[in-house]
């Protein structure tokens, strides 16, 4: 896959509307008015970044928080922004697992212009993607003075949750080189994460692939934010 048919795959809708591409046009609009301020040196000031596994309810929280005026945000989930340089297809399909080594002056020069000129100055970013739970260190070195929002949904329930959504036609992430034989799931699509070691589950269960997206996600998450400190989570 070339680059731009991997910022096309990261797209949040795989069958747009009109209401998609207005947003797209929005987006560009906002971009536009936002350059002179980037270019004068203004900056993104203490991004605030909502995670947790898939189906935790991190949608909901995030639908809540867009209605504050005082915030901006990427529209949908920003993935064309976080994988352009780390889609699977470019790194092996090894993981979503990125750390502050990955974050090299170039990458995050580019995640932080991309997302200042979707946001601006006046109003602070707020963004929502279940993925970036693999990927706290690597959000911490491109943004120092982060915020994390992190929610934990009781496992039975997000397992259960999971498990339903993979059953669905909706919710493809990865369209895979190979197809997986994981039973009552389209072989073609992985969904949600790629936790490490996803390869050895390609045959599933089913039960076995969500109860370790929750689990990961969770476990790299909470150990990445008490690193941290609590004044940032």
């Amino acid at each position: 896959m070339d680059r731009r048919a991997i910022r096309k795959s990261l797209r949040t809708n795989f069958d747009p509307g009109p209401r998609d591409y207005l947003n797209r046009i929005t987006l560009r609009a906002r971009q536009a008015a936002h350059l002179p301020g980037y270019a004068a040196g203004a900056r993104l000031d203490r991004p605030v970044f909502v995670i947790g596994a898939p189906r935790s309810g991190t949608s909901m929280l995030f639908a809540i928080l867009r209605t504050c005026r005082a915030l901006a945000h990427w529209p949908g989930e920003a993935h064309e922004v976080w994988e352009a340089d780390h889609h699977p297809a470019l790194t092996g399909w090894s993981s979503n697992v990125l750390g502050a080594d990955d974050a090299t002056d170039e990458v995050a020069a580019r995640i932080r212009r991309e997302l200042y000129l979707a946001t601006g100055s006046r109003r602070r970013l707020v963004d929502k993607t279940p993925r970036n739970t693999l990927r706290v260190q690597f959000i911490d070195a491109v943004f120092p003075d982060a915020r994390f929002v992190f929610l934990q949904r009781d496992g039975r329930d997000n397992v259960n949750s999971l498990i339903n959504a993979w059953r669905t036609p909706r919710f493809r992430t990865y369209e895979l080189p190979e197809p997986h034989a994981i039973p009552g799931a389209d072989p073609r699509w992985w969904k949600f994460v790629l936790y490490p070691g996803w390869e050895q589950d390609r045959n599933g269960p089913l039960e076995i692939v969500c109860a370790k997206q929750w689990k990961l996600c969770n476990d790299f998450a909470l150990g990445a934010l008490r690193a941290l400190g609590e004044g940032r989570w």
